[in-house]
Order: structure tokens, then sequence, then C-alpha cells
């Protein structure tokens, strides 16, 4: 037995403990599992898994970060007198409205699509679940953003940007799960009149905004480690450049 094969068999072995996501009856299942087109970024059950597993690492390990900084370091007598916000603060948290806004609108879509369209068959967990774990990833992130900025933790800030970088890639392959899904051919549905197509696309706007915001942070607070001023020089030489280019 070649490498390849006893991975992908391991891959199986381990993905047939997750079929209860795709629901009893579904014709999409996590069932002889291949590396092919099929069985992965066409395959809407094991998208939705891909999907919901950095939400899911995100919300335990933020979670366990809080508890343990919030409890078993100094920082739990700290009482700032006032907050220094970080880089992109106003800019992320005009972002978060229409971020928590459109997570709902998810999580709507997957709850009335299990409830009125499969209303004459078994629950789907991967209509829901996806959406509720994304739900509570951006709430988590918004409550580890807050205690970032209140203990001054920069290096609480890295593992926010994994989350922020690893949501649009799961959030990258549900919308290519989407576009080559051929029900709407069949039930001639324009691509861009599906709402969880127009969800998916917000997602991968505002997944990318928070990215760049976080990496931004990182390089004026990590890498100049100067609160405003490293910031302030960062974008000096940014211009300073391009008015070089422009002259050139």
């Amino acid at each position: 037995m070649t490498t390849k094969a006893l991975a992908i068999m391991t891959v199986e072995l381990y993905l047939e403990k997750f079929n209860w996501f795709c629901g009893v009856n579904s014709s999409e299942t996590l069932k002889d599992f291949e590396l092919d087109r099929n069985h992965t970024i066409q395959n809407a059950c094991f998208t939705s898994l891909i999907y919901s597993a950095p939400h899911f690492i995100f919300i335990v390990s933020a979670s366990l970060a809080l508890l343990v900084l919030g409890c078993c370091t100094a920082l739990r007598r700290e009482n700032p007198r006032y907050l220094l916000p970080f880089p992109g603060h106003t800019a992320l948290w005009v972002l978060y409205f229409p971020f928590i806004f459109v997570l709902l609108c998810a999580l709507g879509e997957g709850v009335i699509s299990d409830v009125e369209i499969q209303y004459d068959s078994p629950t789907k967990p991967q209509l829901y679940i996806p959406g509720i774990l994304a739900s509570f990833g951006g709430i988590i992130a918004l409550v580890y953003y807050h205690h970032m900025e209140v203990w001054n933790e920069k290096g609480m800030a890295w593992l926010l940007l994994l989350y922020w970088i690893t949501a649009l890639g799961a959030e990258v392959t549900r919308f290519l799960n989407l576009y080559n899904d051929s029900q709407y051919e069949v039930d001639n549905i324009k691509f861009w009149e599906v709402m969880r197509v127009d969800v998916s696309i917000s997602m991968l706007v505002l997944y990318s905004l928070f990215a760049v915001i976080c990496l931004y942070s990182i390089i004026c607070k990590v890498r100049f480690d100067d609160e405003v001023l490293g910031c302030e020089y960062l974008v000096k030489i940014i211009m300073h450049g391009f008015k070089d280019l422009a002259l050139m």
C-alpha cells in the first residue's frame, strides 16, 4: 500500500466519524472519501465541515487564552484608567456592525433552509452549524480584541490574525462550492440572486478587511513597538515611496 493510499484511508476513516454532520438521507456525505473534486470542493457537506473547523478551533483557543490570561496572570489585577486603542481600532469597530449583520443573515438562512426546505426530511446540521460557529467566533473575536486593547497585550494579535486568515480560506472553499453547484442551472436561478452566495461574497470582503487591519496593527504595534508614532512613521515611509515612484 502506497503512502498516498494510506493517507486517504486514514482521512476517510476520520471523516466517517463526522458523517452525522451531513444529515440522514443526504445525497452528499463523507463516506468513500477520495481526493477529487466530487468529494472535496463539489461536496457541500465536506466544504461546510472545512468551513466550521477554523471557527471552532478559534472559539476554543481564544476562550482558553482569555481564561488563562484573565485568571492566572497579573493582568486580572490591572485596572487601566484609559484605553490605548490599537491602530485600526475605529475601522475595525465600524466593520463589526455589518459583520454581525451578515453573520446573522447566514445563520438565519441556514436555519430557514433546514426548517422550511427540508421540512419533510431529517435535519441537516451542515446547514446551520457553520452559521452558529461563525457567529460565536465573531462574538469571541470581538471580546478577544477588546481585552487585547485593555491589557495592551500585543502578542494576542497573532491568534486573531491567524483566525481571520483561516476563516477567509474557509470562506473561499464555500464560495467555490457554491460556484460549482449546477443546481442553479437546473432551477433556472441566477448565481448572484442566491442569498447564500451574497452572504459568502460579503464575508469574503469582510474577512479580507479584518485580516488587513489586524496585519496593519501588528506591523505598527509589534514591529515598531510604538503605539502611535510607529504607525505614523510607517505611513510616511509608504507615502514617500509612492512619491518616488511617481517622480520616476
